[in-house]
């Protein structure tokens, strides 16, 4: 008899456990598949750069920096060194001898920041004006490439986990998919309508009988959306909430965490339509910048050497 009663009790306490697991499982895929949100220090960086550069080009002309002695001389100097060691991060994943220095994210946010910082330098170098033709075409060469690569960043974070994440997976987003629309399904079965909205727009996000130009155009503008989407779906939530709430079933505090719960699982399940729906595209998008960038930072390179060599020999 105690023997079946302990059976018993690790039985349930088995089953307990199983739906603890599931529901960590289910938590933990809702919080990843949140609609991305510029970190608060990601934010700051765009607005120091964003100001930086904004007060550069109100003082242009002023002689404050100039290119051929000081600071200005010096700044040259500094940013054509930060774009020469850009290399570094494509030397880091394919070069045999640097394979064990340090993670490759590293090098990364390194390529990242001189990417960034390197065309301010030249910039402040240049005092935001044109000058002889060969500094002309290194101008335009290191502007072309500093763009080439936020439009990168930008594809690379559509395929991967985050800017520093793993590649995105589509037999791993559609499993993650497929458990966060049961578990919304399961939860809201007093609003259907909810359901057969985002059924909806699952299938017009997967719908693959138009033809192949209308079909890229809705996956670049997926993210539109999803947005407009998400904000008349949040109504929705709370008229069904507040119908709830007249019933009097249930207690104010509940229903307000069932609110947030169910945006944040709304948010979820139509991150990861948006995810699995693009993936194939910006994937295709990556390959072709990839073929390009390379190239063009090459011609950054010559032309960089070309001005150089240029200004200290004439």
């Amino acid at each position: 008899m105690e023997a079946a009663s302990t059976l018993s009790r690790r039985t349930l306490a088995d089953h307990d456990t199983a739906r603890t697991t599931a529901s960590d499982t289910v938590r933990g895929l809702i919080a990843a598949y949140q609609p991305r949100i510029l970190r608060l220090g990601v934010l700051f960086s765009y607005l120091s750069v964003s100001l930086v550069l904004y007060l550069g080009w109100l003082s242009r002309g002023e002689q404050i920096l100039t290119a051929e002695s000081g600071l200005g001389y010096a700044l040259g100097i500094i940013g054509g060194s930060m774009m020469l060691l850009l290399l570094l991060y494509p030397l880091r994943k394919q070069a045999r001898f640097m394979r064990n220095i340090g993670p490759v994210k590293y090098w990364f946010r390194m390529h990242m920041t001189f990417g960034v910082l390197g065309p301010v330098c030249i910039l402040y170098h240049c005092d935001f004006q044109l000058g002889s033709m060969n500094s002309n075409v290194a101008l335009f060469c290191m502007l072309t490439v500093a763009s080439s690569g936020l439009i990168g960043r930008y594809l690379y974070m559509n395929i991967h986990n985050g800017l520093y994440g793993s590649k995105s997976n589509l037999d791993e987003l559609r499993r993650d998919a497929e458990v966060i629309r049961q578990q919304l399904a399961d939860r809201v079965e007093f609003a259907p309508i909810l359901l057969e909205q985002l059924d909806s727009f699952e299938l017009q996000a997967f719908e693959t009988n138009s033809n192949v130009l209308l079909r890229t155009l809705r996956k670049l503008f997926i993210g539109f959306s999803v947005w407009r989407l998400r904000m008349a779906l949040r109504r929705h939530i709370r008229t069904e909430i507040r119908k709830q709430a007249a019933t009097g079933r249930l207690p104010h505090t509940e229903l307000r965490a069932l609110n947030r719960s169910l945006r944040l699982h709304v948010g979820a399940r139509l991150e990861s339509v948006r995810k699995i729906a693009s993936l194939g595209l910006y994937e295709r998008l990556f390959s072709a910048w990839h073929l390009l960038h390379f190239p063009l930072f090459l011609m950054l390179v010559l032309s960089g050497v070309v001005h150089v060599f240029a200004v200290h020999i004439y």
